[in-house]
């Protein structure tokens, strides 16, 4: 297996990981199977999480540095979401999450844009 490829599914996994604990405990709190939400929605979340380590293994850098800088930056934005999820569901409203998930669609490419200058600045 080629390094990139290994790479590739390391960041998948990361997404993951990252991801299916949070669908998970807000599936507990609004008292629905876990997997009663289409899966899709939990692998295109999975995605937008693995984004940054996806266009670093992409850009072949490897350096597991940026890598821990990248999860240590992308592991509170979805906790941030996963407190305000919970707190919805505790307080009663079932409306779901509102404008905090915007975080989710733009942190990522945040992410990836810090990520690749530190995985550069790095190898310099």
């Amino acid at each position: 297996m080629k390094k990139q490829d290994a790479a590739v599914l390391v960041a998948l996994g990361i997404g993951l990981a990252i991801v299916m604990p949070f669908h998970v405990i807000t599936a507990h709190f609004a008292r629905r199977p876990v997997l009663d939400e289409t899966l899709v929605s939990v692998f295109i979340s999975a995605a937008l999480a693995a984004l940054p380590f996806l266009t670093l293994a992409g850009k072949m850098l490897y350096d597991k540095v940026t890598w821990v800088i990248g999860v240590a930056l992308i592991v509170p934005a979805w906790v941030f979401l996963l407190y305000t999820a919970v707190s919805y569901q505790l307080n009663g409203d079932t409306s779901g999450v509102g404008g905090e998930a915007l975080i989710i669609l733009v942190w990522p490419i945040l992410v990836t844009i810090i990520c690749v200058r530190v995985a550069r600045w790095r190898s310099q």
